[in-house]
Order: structure tokens, then sequence, then C-alpha cells
């Protein structure tokens, strides 16, 4: 089957959701603690931001960074960037930058997986990790950490 920017886009957030809270449950394994929060299968945020994030303290937000396209010859080479970050609440229990390392852990091994499993055959994605960064989402009175990863891959078709 051919693939396309939009397949691939989400089939690896299908491929990702379903694997996430596996991954996030075999670190807390490894660590010998629960540091890491699973992540609600409706707290996945496509697009643009909504309400429904008042709902969870932990979830995903993802986009489409950039696709950008050079012709060469009949081929047309597509450059697209997808960017998933996972946003969680402030906790006092001082372990903020734990959860920030292992959940860019979480992200960047179920990205690699999900890759490796949606493009077969293709040449592997580039996956940049993204510097946390502090934010204060809407009326929130609570500060959040964002941990994020960029994906780039070239489709040429």
């Amino acid at each position: 089957m051919k693939q396309d920017i939009e397949s691939i886009y989400f089939k690896l957030i299908e491929n990702i959701k379903s694997n996430i809270n596996d991954k996030i449950d075999a670190i807390n394994v490894e660590k010998e603690d629960c540091v890491l929060k699973n992540i609600d299968e409706r707290a996945w945020i496509i697009g643009s931001l909504d309400d429904r994030i008042k709902s969870f303290n932990t979830f995903v937000f993802t986009f489409i960074d950039s696709v950008t396209s050079t012709a060469q010859g009949n081929m047309i080479s597509k450059n697209a960037v997808f960017e998933f970050d996972i946003v969680v609440s402030e906790s006092e229990d001082g372990l903020d930058y734990v959860r920030v390392l292992r959940y860019h852990r979480v992200l960047e091994e179920c990205m690699r997986a999900a890759w490796d499993n949606v493009c077969k055959g293709y040449d592997r994605a580039t996956i940049n990790l993204l510097n946390p960064i502090d934010i204060k989402l809407y009326d929130s009175t609570t500060m959040h950490k964002v941990v994020g990863i960029q994906v780039e891959f070239a489709l040429i078709n």
C-alpha cells in the first residue's frame, strides 16, 4: 500500500497510543517505582489544544509541524516534521525532572518502534528530543512541564 504523509501520521499516532502505557509500565518496573503515570486513551489531543485538557493531569499533544516539498524530475520529495509532546502537571514530590527524562525516553522508544512498524522498508526517521519547557495552561494555577520529540522524514513518490 502506498504511504502518504497523512497515513504515516495517523498510523504513528495509533501505534504509539496502543503501546505507550506498556512502555510506561516497563520503565516503572525497571526503575522499581511508579513515578510515571499512564496516559488515558482519551487524553490525546491532535492538532490544537481544547478544553478537554482540563480533565487530565497528563496528556499527549501532537501536531504536524511542517510539510515541504521539492520536485526532483518526475518525483516529488516531501519532508515532514511531526511533533509529539507529553504535558505533565508539576507535582510537589520533587520528581518533575525525573518524569521529564523518563517521558522523553518513553516518547523516543515508542516512536522508534512505531516507525519500524509503520514504515518498514523506508529510511529511518530522525527523532529529535526537544528541550523541556514550563508552561501555564489557560486558567490553571498549576504549572506544567512539556517534554517532546520531533520526527522528521522524507517521503519520495
